[in-house]
């Protein structure tokens, strides 16, 4: 608990309370009137981490209701900040090998435009999941921008640049020099526009397995439920089909057609029952996912910037690439519809209005017209079946 224990000191210092730790690992705290007042804690609080705390003490653990209140404490801070990511001496590929490993284009051409050392901000993002159906499931999830190419990383470079920060021994943060060289950082409207589509994939993976385990349960439930109605339905056709033909025979029976018409009622009954059970089952299983922002880092890391000019018939752009020094990876090109699965690799393909480059399923055929459509040029739909109303999914 030694690691809750200087977490919560720190906290409360930094909201104007008086700490002191004690040998035997207690905190002696004396907080300001509003902390007191609204926790219900004495002008002089002990504060116990552990089982072995004395009775007069307050403990605080991970469970009750203490991270809801130590993280209603934190607030803001804590949510961003600033890290530096140096890079060790190393030889850096040549230009020409290091755009062969990033550029895979299926219908256009590229050539190299040169490259310089230089600095830029890759924000690593953490996005809480919460799903809740008839069990709930929550993870985290991490995505990480190249401010200054505007590139998204893929899974295996955020798992490298993560890795890269767990291994340094403390926190160090940015020179202003370093800053300043690596330009300025992306406001939320641009982040939320670059990541939606992206994070939207990764949440859609997150959950796959949740989904694929809640869908058995449904359709085991669904059986069940429709097995007992079943065999209560076939019961009571059996005896209505009975109660009709001895009532045929005896038609001015009146008690054989109350019989009948009861039985009538009770299959009705039976197959409303049936409806209403679904819809239970329906309402039981409905999933509701909720996703937001966690926690981010802005790291400031070396890296040498690449260029390339690409061609596609006659059109001609110029795509900035960058190698992270520190993590001797290169990113992935920039994908203009931002809806690059990690499966494709850095497979683009580039259209002929704009030379946006896009993941394949970005320049996929219309399901109208069967004409290859940019979905970076026209995110609403095919603007030849407009007309048609064909849309793009």
């Amino acid at each position: 608990m030694s690691e809750l224990r200087d977490f919560v000191a720190e906290l409360l210092e930094r909201r104007g309370a008086v700490v002191d730790r004690d040998a035997s690992g207690l905190l002696q705290v004396m907080a300001p009137d509003a902390l007191r007042t609204a926790w219900n804690w004495p002008e002089l609080a002990q504060l116990g981490f552990d089982g072995a705390a004395p009775p007069d003490a307050i403990a605080i653990g991970l469970e009750d209701d203490w991270i809801e209140r130590l993280g209603a404490l934190l607030g803001e801070d804590g949510r961003l900040a600033a890290r530096l990511l140096p890079a060790p001496e190393g030889r850096i590929p040549a230009v020409e090998e290091l755009l062969g490993r990033a550029l895979d284009l299926g219908n256009a051409v590229w050539r190299p435009a040169g490259g310089d050392p230089g600095w830029t901000w890759i924000l690593l993002l953490a996005f809480r999941i919460a799903a809740m159906s008839d069990e709930r499931r929550e993870s985290l999830v991490w995505l990480a921008i190249n401010c200054g190419t505007g590139a998204v990383l893929d899974a295996q470079s955020v798992a490298a640049l993560r890795g890269a920060l767990a291994q340094q021994q403390a926190w160090q943060a940015p020179t202003p020099d370093q800053a300043a060289a690596a330009g300025p950082i992306w406001n939320g409207d641009a982040i939320a526009a670059r990541l939606r589509r992206p994070l939207a994939r990764r949440v859609d993976e997150d959950l796959a397995p949740f989904v694929a385990a809640m869908r058995r349960r449904l359709a085991r439930d669904a059986a069940r439920i429709h097995a007992y109605h079943d065999d209560l339905l076939r019961t009571s056709r059996s005896r209505l089909d009975a109660l009709r033909r001895a009532g045929g025979a005896r038609a001015s029976d009146a008690r054989s057609t109350a019989a009948i018409a009861r039985e009538e009622r009770r299959a009705e009954a039976i197959q409303r029952d049936y409806v209403a059970k679904l819809a239970d089952l329906r309402n039981n299983y409905a999933l509701a996912v909720d996703v937001s922002w966690v926690q981010g880092v802005a790291i400031a890391t070396p890296v040498h910037r690449l260029r390339a000019t690409i061609r596609r018939r006659k059109g001609e752009r110029t795509l900035a690439i960058d190698w992270f020094t520190a993590l001797r990876r290169v990113e992935p090109p920039v994908d203009d519809w931002q809806d690059s699965p990690d499966s494709d690799g850095f497979a683009r393909l580039a259209c002929d209005e704009r030379l946006h480059l896009v993941a394949p399923a970005g320049l996929a055929a219309c399901a109208s017209c069967g004409r290859p459509v940019c979905r970076a040029c026209h995110p609403a739909g095919c603007p030849r079946c407009a007309g048609g109303g064909a849309t793009i999914p």
